[in-house]
């Protein structure tokens, strides 16, 4: 008949799910409510401010099945890889959102020609691919599984290609929404 049966939220509510109490009263409340299973992402960061790591070994003994900013990436490297480090301990995959807030420089939408005929300021594939890169770099060194939602370029979806191919654990997605 169709339906879910199981959804993944993400971290980015007002509280964020960045702690194990959240976490916690996010799985005791659908327990109650829900009429489906709901497993709680956690948060990289605290408050996903991209300054400090959340307490992901805490969210992980309360049985988030991921960590992710989810709309936005961690512009910090060194954090990042922090992280993964983690989450590759904890056996839990990192799902990323990609896209350098820096080069995406305020766009709405890819820029290109539609953008230029609605004359909205566009962001460039480069904000993408850049961080692709960079994650899939810190992937290999930390061994974490990385996950890369809604990928949109044709340079991000070349390298994950070539990543796969050389044993790096990635996955990836694309959103309906890019099709159309």
């Amino acid at each position: 008949r169709g339906g879910f049966t199981t959804i993944l939220a993400m971290p980015n509510t007002k509280p964020v799910v960045d702690n194990a109490d959240v976490v916690n009263y996010v799985h005791q409340k659908a327990k109650n409510l829900a009429a489906v299973n709901v497993l709680q992402i956690g948060a990289v960061t605290k408050g996903q401010k991209g300054k400090e790591l959340a307490e992901i070994h805490k969210m992980a003994q309360a049985n988030i099945p991921a960590i992710s900013e989810d709309g936005s990436s961690v512009m910090n490297a060194d954090l990042y890889d922090r992280a993964m480090r983690i989450a590759k301990e904890e056996n839990i995959p990192v799902f990323a959102h990609c896209e350098d807030k820096n080069l995406a420089r305020g766009g709405v939408m890819n820029a290109g020609e539609k953008a230029k005929e609605l004359y909205l300021p566009g962001i460039a594939n480069e904000a993408e691919d850049v961080i692709v890169a960079r994650d899939i770099v810190l992937a290999h060194g930390t061994g974490a599984h990385l996950h890369f939602c809604h990928c949109s370029t044709r340079g991000s979806v070349f390298m994950i290609r070539q990543a796969k191919e050389k044993g790096i654990h990635v996955t990836a997605e694309a959103a309906p929404h890019h099709f159309t």
